[in-house]
């Protein structure tokens, strides 16, 4: 079955234009028995009689078209990563059943549609949530055609270290269900349509280091937020008041944006705790000129290296 749906792939992808296409060609697959991949570009088999695929791997490839359905009898696969493409449609329902799949990536195409509420619940390998070696670590679906509230069945993708969803259209409220994937350490949400506050839920996920919500329609206060976070993109929303003390005992934040929104007010003395700051932008918000100055000098006061090296913006 892994044979049959390497063809189709080839064969509804553009494989004769693909740039990459050792292994992959009509000649080639005449006179390899089937189930033998060997020295195909991009795919990694794994050492056993039957060979079964575990990965295809062909970025920057050319590849155009909707995504294949066949792909699901590919049931052993652990990677599947078709960045750079031309690749179109909806995500396959039938691509559920890669219930071995640990990293998604199809970023950088023309994938369209809403994220199907049923596709992440049935790739869940069992009923056990506590279990953290299930499932997908890493999805990117970023720079695609996307639209649609995030789905709640993201709370079953438990082993989720990476979530890439930038630069589609995806609108509604955060869901709930987000801050049910507890290991994740990347969070990268920007350029989207999502809207309402920031959830406190927020502090559930203490493993997160990289939030990116900049571009999108947030609005209200922004809140507590996890404490090993190293970078904070918030710009380009609707958030508003002040900055809260809380953000400031982040002590490994390293990289902060919350310019462009409707903020206002002064920063706190608290911000004399953020020794590893490097890049502060708080510039297009709604500060008044005394407050600019307020927080100017609060800055040059406890951070004079975040001014010299020009990393704080106002």
């Amino acid at each position: 079955m892994d044979h049959y749906a390497l063809l189709c792939l080839n064969h509804h992808n553009g494989g004769k234009g693909w740039k990459h296409h050792a292994g992959w060609s009509a000649s080639v697959h005449a006179k390899r028995a089937p189930g033998s991949h060997v020295g195909w570009f991009g795919v990694a088999t794994v050492s056993t009689i039957n060979q079964r695929v575990t990965a295809v791997v062909l970025p920057r490839n050319n590849m155009v078209g909707p995504l294949v359905e066949e792909v699901k009898w590919m049931n052993d696969l652990k990677a599947l990563c078709f960045p750079h493409n031309q690749l179109s449609g909806h995500i396959p329902e039938g691509w559920s059943s890669l219930r071995s799949l640990t990293n998604l990536d199809l970023s950088n195409n023309k994938i369209s549609g809403p994220m199907n509420e049923s596709f992440f619940s049935g790739m869940k390998k069992s009923r056990d949530l506590r279990d953290k070696s299930l499932g997908l670590r890493s999805l990117n679906l970023g720079r695609n055609q996307m639209w649609g509230p995030l789905p709640e069945s993201l709370s079953t993708l438990v082993a989720l270290s990476t979530l890439n969803l930038a630069h589609n259209h995806f609108s509604q409220a955060l869901p709930e269900a987000l801050f049910e994937c507890k290991q994740l350490k990347t969070l990268r949400l920007s350029a989207n349509k999502l809207s309402g506050a920031l959830p406190a839920a927020f502090t559930k996920l203490r493993q997160l280091k990289i939030l990116e919500l900049d571009e999108n329609e947030l609005s209200g206060e922004i809140g507590p937020l996890p404490r090993n976070l190293i970078k904070v993109h918030l710009q380009g929303n609707r958030l508003a008041r002040d900055l809260p003390d809380s953000l400031f005992k982040l002590d490994g934040l390293a990289d902060l944006d919350v310019s462009h929104n409707y903020l206002s007010g002064a920063v706190s003395d608290e911000i004399a705790g953020l020794k590893a700051l490097r890049l502060f932008h708080i510039e297009g918000n709604r500060h008044s000129g005394a407050e600019k100055a307020l927080i100017t000098e609060c800055i040059k006061n406890y951070l004079p290296d975040l001014v010299r090296n020009q990393g704080f913006r106002i």
